[in-house]
């Protein structure tokens, strides 16, 4: 009895306490409780939303256009990436527009358009600009180059490497490079007899790539032009589209998802490969006193150091980043360059046969018929074809940099207030089509780059290695080596386009242009060659 009471009475609490519609108090409880519990993300979401308003504001206040992140989604539906930026580039560049702000959602980014502000940004106020604003993964060795490095870091390492690009150290490793060159030659040659004259330039000039910065990075004989799946190659390659990828990943001050997450570029494959590769070497090296005049070499020296690291200890997770910096850097623009300019080349017979000329009149001069590092500094022509390659087909659509701290930027007509954190897109691409700064911008053309043409144009019209004092450190490094392999080709081969030649070359639509295409041109044999040039053979 006594229990039947207290259920009745229990029953009887219960009803008292449902509503018209059946819900009962303790649901509505919960109910504002999961409503509490959702409001922090909900506070969060709103936020972003307040933000996101207050930046336009903020633009519309400092007569900064915005672009917003639907507009452009909008218009890359059916366009690759470089061509919306140069639409953009080309819209502000006819309205005189210094600046453009891009909203995505996290965070801001200023398009710049203005020669003047371009200038102070990379070179006269480069360190408030300094930073690249690219995302850094302590947890991921390979991450951690000087490329990605904020500024007090990258200060640091510039200095100790800079003394390792200088022009004697480039004549000390340029030995390896002709080796390489001259392989480039004899498999071109076997190439030409098995082929019917037909062959794939691009393929060889990866491969040459691969065996030349294998060499110099990390004194390994690559051996691909005998064994095109050779593992360094097959490695080497995935190692550098990582290195590519990762490289427009940005860092934001309202999100930070990446490092939440602690993504990783590289594979545990990669990072072991290139870690035991740099600590063997290096073993071997110290311990039989092996010196090769290389990369390798100088790192070494630099990890000896009597002056020490104490700033910045160089270890070798960080040895091993800056040789895998100069690699990834190295390998697919000094293929691309190659393959594109010969390319051009095989189009332009004209062009050809000048740069051919050229090689043989310099090795008249120096009376030898060895293309030497003094000899490659002598060919300007050639160096302006590499230089016209680099701006036809620009390797990186556009440049980060990343505001340290708020600073005013002078422009051609005034002057803008840029807040820290703000990231800075330079469209270099969209520069190197300028039309008013290159007349038919599609058409190849070294001589806009002789010294006098040079003298008419801003100064950041061109940045094929970057600018101001972030210019990429091998520079010197890189022309030498292109120079050297296209003159061992020119002088013993001729270059023509054929069926197979694609009419014109198409590139992937992310931020790189890296060629989707095969190159295939015709190869013949240079016969006919200066008297005294085959005198000093």
């Amino acid at each position: 009895m006594d229990g039947g009471e207290d259920g009745d009475d229990a029953g009887s609490a219960s009803n008292s306490n449902v509503d018209d519609n059946g819900v009962g108090w303790h649901q509505v409880v919960s109910s504002r409780k999961r409503h509490n519990a959702e409001s922090p993300l909900l506070h969060q979401r709103k936020l972003i939303v307040v933000k996101y308003i207050e930046r336009l504001f903020y633009w519309k206040r400092q007569n900064v256009a915005t672009l917003s992140t639907s507009l452009l989604l909008w218009k890359t539906r059916n366009k690759p990436l470089h061509q919306v930026i140069s639409e953009v580039y080309e819209e502000m560049f006819q309205s005189k527009e210094s600046f453009r702000a891009i909203e995505l959602v996290f965070f801001s980014a200023l398009f710049v358009q203005d020669q003047v502000a371009i200038k102070n940004i990379l070179a006269t106020q480069y360190e408030n600009f300094a930073d690249r604003g690219i995302y850094v993964n302590e947890n991921d060795p390979l991450l951690n180059h000087m490329a990605r490095l904020p500024y007090e870091k990258w200060q640091l390492l510039r200095r100790k490497f800079g003394p390792a690009f200088a022009p004697n150290m480039t004549k000390t490793m340029y030995p390896l490079v002709t080796k390489c060159c001259e392989q480039f030659v004899e498999v071109l040659k076997q190439s030409v007899e098995t082929s019917h004259y037909v062959t794939n330039v691009h393929d060889l000039c990866s491969r040459f790539a691969i065996d030349v910065i294998g060499s110099i990075a990390f004194g390994v004989e690559c051996n691909s032009f005998k064994d095109p799946q050779a593992m360094f190659r097959t490695l080497g390659e995935k190692a550098s589209r990582e290195h590519f990828q990762s490289i427009f990943q940005f860092k934001t001050k309202y999100l930070d998802i990446l490092k939440l997450f602690n993504v990783k570029y590289h594979s545990k494959e990669t990072t072991d490969f290139f870690t035991n590769l740099v600590k063997e070497t290096m073993k071997q090296r110290e311990e039989h006193a092996i010196q090769r005049g290389d990369f390798m070499d100088i790192l070494i020296e630099l990890k000896n150091d009597p002056n020490g690291w104490a700033a910045y200890p160089l270890t070798l997770e960080r040895l091993v980043a800056q040789a895998f910096l100069f690699f990834g850097a190295g390998y697919n623009s000094t293929a691309a360059a190659l393959s594109e300019a010969l390319y051009e080349m095989a189009k332009n017979q004209d062009i050809q046969n000048k740069a051919r000329q050229e090689v043989f009149e310099v090795l008249r001069q120096s009376g030898s018929s060895d293309i030497s590092y003094e000899c490659t500094k002598e060919m300007k022509y050639i160096k302006q074809v590499i230089v016209e390659t680099l701006r036809r087909y620009t390797l990186v659509y556009m440049m980060p940099r990343y505001c340290r701290q708020s600073c005013t930027v002078a422009t051609s007509n005034g002057s803008l207030n840029i807040d820290a954190d703000t990231f800075i897109i330079i469209p270099v691409h969209a520069i190197h089509n300028n039309a008013e700064y290159y007349p038919e911008p599609h058409v190849f053309r070294p001589e806009r780059f002789e010294a006098s043409a040079r003298a008419n144009r801003p100064v950041c019209s061109f940045m094929g290695f970057g600018g101001g004092p972030k210019t990429c450190i091998a520079e010197n490094f890189s022309y030498a080596k292109v120079i050297a392999c296209l003159a061992h080709l020119l002088i013993n081969f001729r270059f023509s386009t054929c069926e197979e030649t694609p009419k014109e070359l198409i590139f992937d639509r992310e931020i790189f242009r890296l060629s989707i295409d095969e190159i295939y041109l015709k190869v013949e044999k240079l016969t006919h060659k200066p008297e005294y040039y085959t005198k000093c053979e």
